[in-house]
């Protein structure tokens, strides 16, 4: 991880454990209109992440993000936000 989003949604240090809301994360992806990585749940070894451009990634974060906390990031020279959701039941 090179680059986190942090909790007041700003592009900070790598920090790992930085949990953010799905509201954040939105906002994050309307302003910047930055494609989206997903990963849903435990990532696992040889899991693909779901690539997605900014508008698709707010519906989802819309109708399903409620149910995650996310950790974000900016990874190498890739400019997609990398998410992992991680269920908060």
């Amino acid at each position: 991880m090179n680059a986190t989003l942090t909790r007041e949604g700003k592009v900070g240090h790598a920090r790992p454990y930085e949990f953010v809301s799905a509201n954040t994360v939105s906002r994050h992806v309307m302003d910047n209109e930055v494609g989206v990585c997903l990963n849903v749940g435990v990532r696992c070894k040889g899991m693909e992440p779901e690539v997605m451009g900014w508008a698709d990634a707010v519906r989802w974060l819309d109708t399903k993000g409620d149910a995650y906390v996310f950790e974000g990031w900016y990874q190498d020279s890739d400019e997609k936000l990398h998410l992992q959701a991680i269920s908060k039941a």
